[in-house]
């Protein structure tokens, strides 16, 4: 797991202690092929993004098994700095994130600076 704080710590962490339950720590380790290395080695098991496991390149098995209860969802956000005008690459990935939110979330996008 992770060093808190850590957006993924604090996220599973968002989900588990409202349910009275604790995260079960053996350590904290920051790096992801660090992490996947132990859990190779069956020193432990963790809770990843599956992108992170993709990075695994390793002769060594994963196994993985998808978290369906609770669905744990993350919210990602453009960050852009409000004391100068966005450039042309945040004003057109900012178009492109509202235009793939809409094909593939429909009505569920927050509105723009909600």
């Amino acid at each position: 797991m992770p060093s808190g704080p850590h957006a993924l710590r604090q996220l599973l962490e968002s989900y588990t202690r409202p349910r009275g339950m604790q995260l079960k720590m053996v350590a904290e380790v920051d790096s992801v092929q660090t992490v996947l290395s132990l859990v190779a080695r069956g020193v432990a098991d963790t809770v990843l993004p599956l992108s992170a496991t993709r990075a695994w390149i390793y002769p060594q098995t994963l196994h993985m098994a998808v978290m369906v209860a609770p669905a744990i969802r993350n919210r990602l956000v453009l960050a852009v700095p409000k004391a100068r005008p966005g450039t042309l690459l945040s004003r057109y990935a900012s178009q492109l994130l509202r235009t793939l939110v809409q094909q593939h979330f429909d009505d569920a996008a927050p509105p723009v600076g909600g």
